[in-house]
C-alpha cells in the first residue's frame, strides 16, 4: 500500500513538471514538437541526472514505462487553456 501510494505521489509530480514544463513552451510560442521536448525534459531530466549521480542505473524514469506516458499525456493542458491568459500570467 505505502509502495502504491509513493508511485501515485511521484507520477502527480512528473505530471506537474510536465505541465509547468509545456505551459512555459506555449507561452514562448514553440511548435507542437517543442512543446513535448520542453515538457518531457522538465518532468524527467531531473529525476534522470539525479538517478545517475547516486548510481541508480538506469534510471527509474527509463525503467518504468508509466513516467513517460504521464509526461506525454500532459500534452493536452496547455492547449485547452487560454495560452494568451498564460502568456500575460507568465510574463509578469
Amino acid at each position: 500500500m505505502r509502495d502504491r501510494i509513493l508511485i501515485a505521489l511521484d507520477l502527480l509530480g512528473t505530471f506537474l513538471f510536465a505541465i509547468e514544463g509545456s505551459a512555459v513552451a506555449v507561452a514562448a510560442n514553440f511548435d507542437v514538437f517543442g512543446v513535448l521536448v520542453i515538457a518531457f525534459v522538465s518532468a524527467l531530466g531531473g529525476g534522470i541526472v539525479r538517478d545517475i549521480a547516486i548510481g541508480a542505473v538506469p534510471p527509474k524514469a527509463i525503467q518504468d514505462w508509466r513516467y513517460a506516458c504521464v509526461a506525454e499525456r500532459e500534452r493536452v493542458m496547455p492547449s485547452a487553456s487560454n495560452s494568451d491568459r498564460t502568456t500575460r500570467r507568465c510574463a509578469s
